[in-house]
């Protein structure tokens, strides 16, 4: 088998990188200056409301579906 273990081994590794730069990139590359610091619970709070509401004011775009 040679080495058929360790060159997938390393694909996946690169692929793995690949897809969570992808992902960072697709996100708005945000900054990761405060990655790893502690959370502000009250701030997370607030902000999850403030979201809940905009999404609960908003009717939902797509086809009538049968209940």
């Amino acid at each position: 088998m040679g080495d058929m273990v360790e060159k997938r081994m390393i694909k996946a590794i690169s692929m793995v990188g690949s897809l969570w730069y992808t992902a960072w990139v697709n996100a708005g590359q945000p900054s990761l200056e405060n990655f790893g610091e502690k959370l502000n619970q009250k701030q997370l709070e607030d902000e999850n409301k403030e979201l809940e509401e905009t999404i609960n004011g908003k009717s939902i775009k797509g086809r009538e579906h049968d209940n």
